[in-house]
């Protein structure tokens, strides 16, 4: 034999609206016979809720008052599928129970519990800020500066190594101001800008010197081009020294070599010229004679060497070490540009962190 069983629910929600549901149910007589004192849809409830029916009144919203004349009729709700509420499953209509599922007797949260919010910013939700972004951009700036640094360091040394100590002078600076940029001066190495500058200011000179000392050979004063070699032997070497480079006065030393040859020869010739215009003017007509042809001898050898000694002569001497490049210009292989873009927008740093909140009751 079955008997009715009927269970009231009441909700209060958070403007303090009451809800009173009224479910009524069958029960089975093979439950009281064997003695369980709880019917199903007291189970169903308890399970749902998690909270024992009648046992306490200030634990659960369930009771047992009548329904007001605002509650909603238990006609007025479909019947529920208590086969469908099976416990194994875990599976349960709560539409058809008329069960709010934001409400604080259930076991789901109406909002994320994530304590950060759905306004949460990017640096809240991942640590990195907008500060962060900055020290990364500034990071990668600096190594682009660094890299700057190194080629123009590199390029230095390779004019250097020329002997085109201008063009090593502006491709330096270019590596110095690159280096203060990335806060590292740890790739430059040698002569400074201004050292390569003096040193391209000393080749100059060199130039000039020798410019002249051409000219005196080819006058035949081989004293005076002996004074420029000697000069310019001395201004290559202070070049050279300057910009921490090879040594290039093999040149000027072999012209200065060649013109002390001709000033020996050159005092010689002048020597018999003057002994044999002596003899001469003695009547000794012999000894005139022989005084003259050495004369024209040591002044031949004289001419000769001064040929060699003369800079960029027909027949100057040449040394291959002492060739140097000039008029270059330094020229990045790459264009360094240091405006990183690290892909993030400082000023939009929020990022969705919205949840879906719909609750899932499948186990």
């Amino acid at each position: 034999m079955a008997n009715e069983e009927s269970i009231t629910i009441t909700e209060t929600d958070a403007e303090g609206n009451e809800t009173t549901i009224e479910i009524t149910t069958t029960k089975a007589d093979d439950l009281s016979a064997e003695g369980d004192s709880e019917s199903l849809v007291e189970e169903v409830v308890e399970a749902l809720f998690d909270v024992e029916v009648g046992e306490s009144d200030d634990t659960s919203d369930l009771s047992a008052e009548e329904a007001s004349d605002t509650d909603v009729a238990a006609e007025d709700l479909p019947a529920p599928d208590l086969e469908a509420a099976t416990f194994d499953s875990g599976t349960y209509d709560l539409d058809s129970l008329g069960i709010d599922p934001t409400d604080a007797g259930t076991d789901v949260p109406a909002e994320p519990d994530a304590g950060l919010g759905t306004d949460a910013t990017f640096g809240e939700t991942t640590g990195y800020s907008e500060l962060d972004a900055q020290a990364e951009a500034e990071e990668l700036e600096q190594n682009m500066h660094g890299e700057a640094a190194r080629e123009a360091q590199e390029a230095a040394d390779q004019f250097v190594e020329e002997g085109d100590y201008a063009a090593a002078a502006q491709a330096r600076e270019v590596a110095e101001n690159e280096a203060f940029e990335a806060g590292d001066e740890s790739m430059l190495s040698g002569s400074d800008a201004i050292e390569l500058e003096a040193a391209a200011e000393k080749q100059a000179e060199v130039a000039e010197i020798q410019q002249q000392q051409a000219e005196h050979a080819q006058a035949g004063d081989y004293e005076a081009a002996l004074e420029d070699s000697r000069n310019a032997e001395q201004a290559v070497q202070d070049a050279d020294y300057l910009a921490s480079g090879s040594d290039h006065s093999g040149q000027a030393a072999a012209e200065k070599g060649e013109m002390e040859w001709a000033v020996w020869e050159q005092d010689i010739a002048d020597d018999n010229a003057r002994d044999a215009a002596a003899y001469a003017a003695e009547g000794d007509m012999d000894a005139a004679e022989i005084y003259g042809d050495a004369a024209a001898d040591a002044q031949e050898a004289a001419d000769y060497h001064g040929d060699l000694g003369e800079h960029g002569g027909d027949i100057s001497v040449y040394d291959p070490s002492s060739d140097v490049a000039s008029g270059g210009v330094y020229e990045p292989s790459a264009d360094f540009d240091t405006g990183v873009d690290t892909g993030i927008d400082a000023a939009d740093t929020s990022v969705d962190t919205s949840i879906d909140t719909t609750p899932d009751f499948t186990e």
